[in-house]
């Protein structure tokens, strides 16, 4: 068990063969203007070099925070680890960030900011799509509550910042192999949280990496099965649900 820092920021990442992607995500997090961070990270029993990466990493810098799965079990487990062990450290500000992805440097800085200027528990911002940021913006919305993001999830995982203390006993559910994220936002919002959006582009969504999760028919059925297994709604609610999903979201992945 780490003994508690008490720092401010715990970065939530899980990782699965992210070797190629890790010196330059842990280089955005040094030119964050804001430092006051830990990066808690759960490795999911990869096969390449990603643990000796962040083990290097971790000799040289104690904010990262490494933990290991001896066998995979998916990013839901390996995120509820990492929340776990911010938890333990007394952070007062979850931010996740899926580690194929990156961050300008205000990033922690404007989305916490943003979260004690409007008193908010829950912040989400723009992002733009490509490895290189030269893709096209994704405009976040105002604000989104429980019914909205059962419609649509706008509220991509690696621009998202929440107070720690809305997350009480609430998890990822370990069962989900995709959209944990998704179903953790809906939970929150559920005890009638508001996530309140920026419109600015502080992360960068490397599409290219999840072209696993980018099958529109494979993410059509993951959407109707949240809808099914994770909502308290009745049928025709969820149809409806469904239909908005398929229209507003074929606009959203042509973009």
């Amino acid at each position: 068990m780490h003994k508690p820092r008490n720092t401010p920021v715990a970065i939530i990442s899980p990782c699965y063969n992210a070797a190629a992607f890790i010196p330059h995500t842990w280089e955005t997090l040094l030119h964050q203007s804001r430092q006051d961070f830990i990066w808690v990270v759960t490795d999911d029993a990869s096969t390449d070099n990603s643990v000796a990466l962040l083990q290097e990493i971790a000799q040289n810098d104690d904010r990262l925070m490494l933990l290991q799965n001896e066998q995979n079990k998916g990013a839901a487990v390996s995120r509820n680890r990492c929340i776990e062990t911010a938890l333990a450290q007394g952070c007062t500000y979850l931010a996740f960030l899926d580690i194929d992805d990156y961050w300008k440097p205000a990033k922690l800085e404007t989305s916490i900011r943003f979260l004690e200027e409007k008193n908010a528990h829950f912040s989400f911002h723009s992002y733009q799509k490509g490895k290189n940021g030269s893709g096209s913006i994704i405009h976040a919305p105002e604000i989104v509550t429980y019914e909205s993001i059962v419609r649509t999830n706008s509220v991509p995982t690696s621009t998202v910042v929440i107070r720690a203390e809305i997350v009480g006993d609430t998890r990822m559910r370990n069962e989900l192999r995709w959209n944990q994220d998704y179903v953790f936002w809906m939970d929150l919002l559920r005890k009638g949280y508001k996530a309140c959006g920026f419109d600015e582009a502080l992360t960068i969504y490397n599409v290219g990496h999840k072209s696993l999760s980018s099958n529109k028919l494979n993410k059509a059925l993951r959407q109707w099965r949240i809808l099914r297994d994770y909502t308290e709604f009745g049928l025709f609610s969820r149809l409806r649900f469904f239909f908005v999903y398929m229209f507003f979201g074929t606009f959203k992945y042509l973009k």
